[in-house]
């Protein structure tokens, strides 16, 4: 049977959200079976594999970090557009914005998300760079801008002309898993709590059992779903969790 972690939007907050969904992106689904743990990832693909690391490499967006940044600065960096809910039958899908190329030959898509990490609409927890504006169902509702376009990539130098082989030399060796079209490098740091600290996270839950962990994880997240060598998608996240 398998164990959902409970993420909460800061290691500091109450136990707000008892799951951890990112639309369109990645579910992660950690079993602590050994040293393996189980991910979830797109179209019902599971994947078993370790951490590649506890720091991730430089995944942010290339010139302009966006992870973290609130969704009203997003506007102002890319363009004002509407934000919207790609997946209104479910209750935990993320908020989005989404941005394509001006050019109509460049399919390139650049879909921002601010999911129960980033608290529905104020930060942005994730993001995703599309090839093929058509992968994406909601992609008429995407604002067309001049700063996205088939060269936008991570600060590490990943974007869609990257291949797969070429990714690896990038991200390392270590690889999470690579099953079905699907690599993944995942990232998990623990942090332990200061006294200070874990008595205002348990503050009002002194009679839970069990009593909330003095210790929490910083994780981030880079999966490139390819076809061939080709990446078709660059899907990146970071968030906090316990």
């Amino acid at each position: 049977m398998k164990n959902q972690i409970n993420y909460n939007l800061s290691p500091f907050s109450n136990y707000i959200l008892r799951l951890f969904l990112l639309l369109l992106i990645i579910v992660p689904i950690n079993v602590y079976s050994g040293k393996k743990h189980t991910y979830l990832l797109e179209n019902g693909v599971e994947c078993h594999g370790e951490p590649a690391g506890e720091t991730s490499p430089k995944i942010d967006l290339k010139e302009q970090g966006i992870l973290g940044e609130k969704m009203e600065n997003i506007q102002k960096m890319f363009g004002k557009t509407e934000m919207f809910d790609p997946n209104s039958s479910s209750a935990i899908s993320p908020e989005v914005l989404c941005y394509a190329s001006e050019d109509d030959k460049d399919k390139t898509l650049l879909v921002i998300e601010s999911g129960p990490m980033g608290g529905f609409g104020r930060t942005v927890s994730s993001y995703a760079i599309y090839a093929d504006k058509g992968d994406f169902p909601h992609y008429q509702r995407c604002l067309k801008t001049k700063k996205v376009t088939r060269n936008i990539s991570t600060q590490n130098g990943i974007s869609l002309s990257t291949t797969k082989d070429n990714a690896k030399n990038i991200l390392g060796s270590k690889i999470t898993c690579d099953v079905k079209g699907h690599l993944l490098y995942w990232y998990d740091k623990k942090i332990v709590m200061s006294e200070e600290q874990y008595q205002k996270h348990v503050r009002g839950h002194e009679n839970d059992i069990p009593q909330p962990s003095n210790f929490y994880f910083r994780s981030a997240f880079i999966l490139l779903e390819y076809r061939d060598i080709y990446i078709k998608k660059i899907s990146v996240g970071a968030f906090e969790s316990t």
